[in-house]
């Protein structure tokens, strides 16, 4: 008898030790089991919203008067017509992108001086005369965001190739040899005359003679890493020395229309394009600021430090248009603000240096400011819209 109610005190006992246990699982499961459901919920929301925002351009277009009746690229009709997404060819993107992952709530509530696709009915009122400024300097290969994506000198020989069929007067600076043959034999071919394509070497360049400082900022200890941008000091000086270019072109004489747009060499990711096409001014664009398309919400009150230590982005570098006067000073804003970083041992790339320069910038007059394009849609690939808006871009890379 007493060995039985021994045995039976053992097993509640032990029924009693693993009571907690019990609880905790089912704790576990059901706090798992929630938030799964809520997960499930908001991406039911977020996937009915774009839907509903793809309409909505969709209607809007049909009022949108076509500009393609002499066969050139042109903008929002274009980009309803085909695709929304906004995705074609851009890599770049997409890597920015999976380094921003815990700011998807940033996209994207527009400034009040922001531009979307429904403003004016995208007619473009402004003289449509723009050079072209564009740069190219060779580095070694580099790894391009977290994931193991490498560029190549090679890539950007091929993405190049599409400014052979830009009917706008084109003037680059280049390193390249190569570069500077191939693409103003393809433009001669194609009877684009208006070209002026400089050899310059690298360390002729005020931004690459920075390149030893870049480089030993980012050896500091602990200084954060992102790849290229902290990581290798030619990509970041040749990211910001695309002001120093389009200064250089300005105040040479070389840009003989009222606008000016500088566009990276890789902007235009489809080496197979064979159809003209013409960059205009955006619609409604101030003569006295400088359009950029936003990437995410902007921030305000923050520092260099903490901008390059999460790699903020506020615009993309890629393609900015000014009125000539207004590009100029922007380039030497842009020049004084870079100093100051480099003064300050904080550098990254030139999105970077822009948005800490917009947040440090005085208030008088003459100062030149940003308008920012921003697409009004969520889930949309904003790195282009500027290139939607000028010329089509996603009706041209998927030709």
């Amino acid at each position: 008898m007493t060995r039985l109610y021994k045995t039976k005190v053992q097993n509640v006992q032990l029924m009693h030790n693993h009571f907690p246990v019990r609880i905790c699982k089912r704790y576990i499961f059901g706090v798992a089991l929630f938030f799964g459901i809520l997960f499930s919920i908001q991406y039911i929301k977020d996937h009915k919203r774009a839907l509903t925002n793809r309409k909505r351009l969709l209607v809007h277009s049909r009022d949108i008067p076509d500009r393609n009746r002499a066969g050139e690229m042109t903008t929002l009709t274009d980009i309803v017509n085909n695709d929304v997404s906004m995705v074609v060819g851009n890599e770049f993107s997409r890597e920015e992108e999976s380094d921003h992952k815990d700011k998807e709530n940033d996209w994207n509530t527009n400034d009040k001086n922001d531009f979307s696709a429904t403003d004016n009915n995208n007619v473009n009122k402004m003289d449509e005369d723009v050079t072209i400024v564009v740069s190219y300097f060779t580095l070694k290969d580099f790894q391009k965001g977290s994931k193991d994506i490498w560029r190549k000198s090679n890539d950007y020989e091929k993405w190049v190739q599409p400014l052979a069929f830009m009917k706008n007067p084109l003037v680059m600076y280049t390193d390249s040899e190569l570069i500077k043959r191939s693409l103003q034999h393809s433009r001669l071919e194609n009877k684009l005359v208006d070209t002026k394509i400089k050899l310059i070497e690298q360390d002729k360049l005020e931004t690459f003679q920075m390149k030893s400082s870049v480089k030993a900022i980012f050896e500091q200890r602990r200084y954060p890493k992102a790849y290229p941008n902290t990581i290798e000091p030619g990509y970041s000086c040749a990211t910001n020395a695309k002001y120093e270019v389009t200064r250089l072109a300005i105040r040479s004489g070389d840009v003989k229309t009222n606008h000016v747009c500088f566009m990276d060499a890789g902007y235009i990711r489809n080496p197979n394009i064979q159809k003209y096409f013409t960059v205009h001014m955006p619609p409604s664009l101030d003569p006295q600021a400088v359009a950029y398309s936003t990437v995410y919400r902007k921030r305000s009150n923050m520092s260099m430090a903490v901008m390059v230590k999460h790699n903020y982005v506020w615009l993309a570098g890629g393609l900015f248009c000014a009125t000539k006067d207004t590009m100029l000073k922007w380039t030497i804003q842009h020049w004084e603000t870079f100093k100051k970083c480099i003064k300050m041992r904080q550098i990254s790339t030139d999105q970077q240096t822009i948005y800490y320069m917009n947040l440090t910038l005085p208030l008088t007059p003459g100062t030149v400011w940003v308008q920012p394009y921003t697409y009004p849609g969520r889930f949309v690939e904003p790195y282009h819209y500027l290139g939607e808006l000028c010329f089509g871009y996603t009706k041209l890379g998927k030709q």
